[in-house]
């Protein structure tokens, strides 16, 4: 005979890993994440830096990026970091009401399934909730595809910022492995080739100057409020 609790065991072994090892990188991802952000941010004068280290704040620190990008290169007044903190606040608004409703959902359809039935009532509850969860979902369906959207916009501006000729490249590679995004940020976190023209670029030094001798975005004035 088979030893099943054996098997259970090695399978939750098995698991328990795969859980430490998701846990390990999605930090690693975060972390990389936050240093790329706050230290573009810090370096270019975004107010509240700090903010790339927080969940919903670092939408605000990608959307200022973008928006001082746009400033300072094409001249132009934008407000992506607007943009992003609404849609990302509203996606986990939707997401709250969602979470709880589903389950109640699930303990209706549950506890009526073992009691042996429904009644015209339970019937109600129980379409008037699967209607409620479906424009939900919707809704919340909608929210993030607009959100994902700014949110690749405004990063294809950032690296656009820091290295032009791989901006297309790192854009494309962060839609097909958001993971990457954490990566590309971090290891363009002290450039700045795309925010000044190339006639800036002395050759012998590896960071852009301004017509002042000065590294470019030392002495920025404070952007993103």
């Amino acid at each position: 005979m088979y030893n099943y609790g054996s098997i259970l065991s090695r399978y939750a072994k098995l698991a328990s890993v795969g859980n430490l090892l998701s846990f390990a990188l999605s930090v690693t991802v975060y972390v990389f994440l936050a240093i790329g952000l706050y230290t573009l941010a810090t370096r270019r004068g975004i107010k509240s830096a700090w903010l790339a280290w927080l969940p919903i704040g670092n939408m605000w620190i990608i959307g200022s990026l973008a928006d001082h990008y746009r400033f300072v290169a094409e001249n132009r007044v934008t407000k992506y970091r607007k943009i992003l903190l609404g849609f990302t606040i509203a996606v986990a608004a939707v997401s709250i009401i969602v979470v709880p409703i589903a389950i109640y959902f699930l303990v209706m359809a549950f506890s009526y399934g073992f009691g042996g039935g429904y009644y015209d009532d339970s019937i109600l509850k129980m379409t008037g909730l699967i209607l409620l969860l479906f424009l939900l979902s919707m809704v919340l369906l909608v929210l993030a595809i607009i959100l994902a959207v700014f949110e690749y916009i405004s990063l294809h501006k950032i690296y656009k910022s820091c290295d032009p000729s791989n901006a297309t490249v790192f854009t494309v590679l962060s839609v097909i492995f958001p993971f990457l995004i954490a990566f590309f940020v971090f290891s363009q976190r002290n450039k700045d080739l795309g925010l000044m023209p190339p006639s800036y670029y002395p050759p012998q030094y590896g960071q852009p100057y301004d017509q002042y001798g000065q590294p470019y975005g030392q002495n920025m004035p404070p952007y993103g409020g």
